[in-house]
């Protein structure tokens, strides 16, 4: 394309041609593998329906993968990764940093990391596994999206929402789950948190020392294990099933909580009770604490 821009001076009119440069397109067709590309000038696309390896997008540059595989696939800054909805596709081996961005929108992403900066977004059928998300990185998993087996380090995030749904995996970070999202089967471990907010809902996750899950109004958590940490449930919070192992924890019931669940209280467990919270049917057995919180 050539632009053409009129210079008036009081004498005459020069004309001056400035010629746009091109993007250029890349494409790995179906049935061919291609090792080694890198993408670093602005605007350029490669598109991925065969098998591509060792790739390398940055500086406003676009990986579209269209039914076909990348091994080994490195988004740094301004770069961009997607795995299409409709064709499908796989990635193995994910290097996302400060801010490149990759969509899962379909297929599947299997192992690697996203360290400060990095954003990870996995919705509709998309698939991801085995990614750990390093201080900084932050993770989303939606519209109907799954992860299974992240690792969500110290100073991470990761929200799950509006039908994403997360199985296994260990949060030493920050999470959050929301409106029909859902969170199955993790570990929060020292340092980490859990937000389980309205319509999100928490299973089968266990708290250990050092770490916090809050369950607050519309949000819901079954078969929680209680190792160690701690469990606060605000007003309007559903709680059921919970249970403690030999290092005990703690619940904190908080104003406006009023439900007929049975509360044990026994050995290294404590029950906090704020004022306001209305509980039934708690029993105090040898070693176990109550507090009246006003």
């Amino acid at each position: 394309m050539i632009y053409v821009i009129y210079i008036r001076t009081f004498r005459s009119r020069h004309i001056i041609k400035i010629k746009e440069k091109q993007m250029t397109d890349y494409t790995v067709q179906k049935g061919k593998t291609q090792t080694g590309i890198t993408l670093t000038t602005s605007g350029d696309r490669l598109f991925v329906s065969g098998t591509a390896n060792n790739v390398l997008t940055s500086n406003n540059t676009k990986v579209y993968v269209d039914g076909g595989r990348i091994s080994d696939l490195t988004v740094r800054s301004a770069g961009y990764a997607q795995i299409d909805s409709v064709y499908g596709g796989r990635i193995d081996g994910l290097h996302l940093s400060s801010g490149g961005q990759v969509d899962i929108n379909g297929g599947t992403l299997n192992g690697g990391s996203v360290s400060n900066g990095g954003i990870l977004n996995v919705y509709s059928a998309g698939k991801a596994n085995g990614i750990t998300l390093t201080s900084g990185a932050v993770a989303a998993i939606a519209y109907g999206g799954s992860a299974s087996g992240f690792i969500v380090s110290a100073n991470a995030i990761i929200a799950v929402t509006s039908g994403g749904y997360v199985s296994g995996g260990t949060i030493r970070g920050s999470a959050t789950v929301g409106t029909s999202g859902t969170m199955s089967g993790a570990t929060i471990s020292s340092g980490g948190s859990v937000n389980i907010r309205s319509g999100g809902t928490s299973i089968a996750t266990d708290i250990t020392s050092g770490a916090t899950v809050q369950v607050r109004s519309g949000g819901s958590a079954s078969n929680t294990i209680i190792d160690g940490g701690t469990l606060v449930i605000s007003g309007g919070g559903n709680v059921t099933n919970t249970s403690f192992t030999s290092n005990g924890g703690v619940v904190e019931l908080g104003s406006g909580y009023n439900s007929s669940y049975s509360w044990t209280v026994s050995n290294h467990v404590g029950l906090a009770v704020d004022s306001g919270a209305v509980v039934s049917g708690t029993i105090v057995s040898s070693g176990g604490g109550l507090e009246h919180v006003h």
